[in-house]
């Protein structure tokens, strides 16, 4: 069945076909010689879907059999399916077809005028109209929304087009972030340090808050400065510590946390290519045990484990791993090396009770506080408004506002760009008098 080809006749359901809709349903069927019938007894759309066979024969006297069928077939299933396809097609997209087939005849046609009512506008008409309204060509040209610098912004305020939006977009500036999620440990709260900082501790003025009794109450500190976060122990007891996943140059002073045990690095002596590096356990359950490592160009690595095979072996500490890390000697310096254990390895910034140097924390940094609370950082940064503007003209955006608008009370701007100004740049408010407003 052609429902596209009758579509373009009666585009519309059967059920609310006319009598003469019906007529030319008929005639599209091949079943013309029932029109006259169908009209005679007032047959439109909203009967064709009661008409039964017996009808056909005892109302409208319809004894052709195969005419009978045809017409029953599109009764019961054509025209059902017929109004199926009408509501699945978009008629506007049919619309659309035939304008555009009109106006192509239309513009194939030399001799076709425009109707009634239509104006016809050049190209150069358009022009010199934008060209003449200057203010209409500035909205129309150049959004509010699409300023990127000052030279745009301080073009627009010429035309007293000012808003809040441009400014606050305008002064714009990066914040750094750091993310401090737990990863072992009794804390579960994830932590975001911004640029101003913040001190670790038991005490409740700590902007990370880790209520342990391991745990100084003014523990340690991250700073922000030189566009890097850093790490800073503030003379706690059970230390801050900063887990090796590199290898570490180890140098004199330094405390490294292997299992159980802290080592301090006492002594570095370079005896021509030898080195001999003297450490002293100074916590742990093997404290106050000295160990001098030998280093030569020929065995240059020494392993730190619990397993017999080590070269410096702690049996006893089930805190160490079989082949916990290793001390090695590379181009005339002693590196601290972990070899993938447990628990890590672990550089402690500062003995107990002094404070220690900066440390940076990089992106995927992990650190330790106290002996349980395990920390990884995220670097991430943010989009905010610079809010030491705030007080600044709109418009200069150099002196202070102290100019007030009368009605509007709007206060916005300096005096000083206020002068020529006839509206309020925020509300458009006819600006009657203007009033000094003196700050402290």
């Amino acid at each position: 069945m052609d429902y596209e080809t009758l579509f373009t006749i009666l585009p519309k359901e059967p059920k609310k076909w006319s009598l003469e809709d019906v007529s030319s349903w008929l005639n599209f069927v091949g079943l013309q010689q029932l029109q006259t019938t169908f009209t005679k007894n007032s047959i439109d759309g909203s009967c064709l879907e009661l008409i039964e066979e017996n009808d056909l024969i005892e109302d409208l006297g319809i004894t052709n059999k195969i005419v009978r069928k045809k017409l029953m077939h599109w009764l019961k299933t054509g025209l059902k399916e017929y109004a199926s396809h009408i509501k699945s097609t978009s008629f506007e997209d049919r619309r659309y077809e035939k304008m555009e087939q009109e106006n192509a005849t239309l513009e194939n046609t030399e001799s076709a005028q425009p109707q009634y009512g239509q104006i016809n506008i050049s190209h150069d008409m358009m022009t010199n109209y934008l060209k003449n309204n200057e203010m209409f060509s500035q909205q129309f040209q150049q959004p509010l929304c699409e300023i990127e610098n000052k030279a745009q912004f301080q073009k627009k305020q010429q035309t007293g087009i000012v808003i809040e939006q441009d400014l606050e977009k305008l002064v714009s500036k990066v914040q750094n972030e750091l993310i401090i999620q737990p990863t072992e440990g009794p804390q579960t709260n994830f932590y975001c340090i911004k640029e101003s900082g913040g001190k670790i501790g038991r005490h409740s003025s700590n902007q990370i808050l880790i209520l342990e009794e391991s745990i100084s109450r003014f523990h340690a500190e991250v700073i922000f400065q030189n566009e890097e976060f850093y790490i800073k122990d503030i003379g706690s007891t059970t230390g801050t510590f900063i887990k090796v996943e590199t290898k570490q140059l180890l140098q004199i002073g330094m405390v490294v946390e292997l299992g159980s045990n802290q080592f301090e690095i006492q002594q570095v002596n370079v005896n021509g290519a030898n080195i001999d590096v003297v450490m002293t356990i100074i916590e742990g359950p093997n404290t106050p045990e000295k160990h001098v490592i030998n280093l030569t160009p020929q065995k240059s690595v020494t392993t730190v484990g619990r397993k017999q095979t080590a070269d410096l072996t702690f049996s006893e500490d089930h805190h160490l791993s079989n082949i916990h890390a290793k001390i090695c000697l590379i181009d005339g310096r002693v590196y601290l090396e972990d070899m993938g254990s447990t628990n890590g390895s672990w550089l402690r910034l500062s003995r107990e009770g002094q404070p220690s140097q900066l440390y940076p924390l990089q992106n995927q940094t992990v650190f330790k506080i106290g002996t349980t609370s395990t920390y990884l950082c995220k670097r991430t940064t943010q989009l905010v408004a610079d809010r030491s503007h705030e007080n600044s003209c709109i418009i200069c955006i150099e002196n202070d506002r102290d100019a007030l608008y009368m009605p509007c009370k709007h206060n916005t701007a300096c005096l000083k760009c206020s002068k020529n100004l006839k509206d309020c740049p925020i509300c458009r408010t006819k600006i009657q008098d203007i009033i000094r407003i003196y700050k402290n």
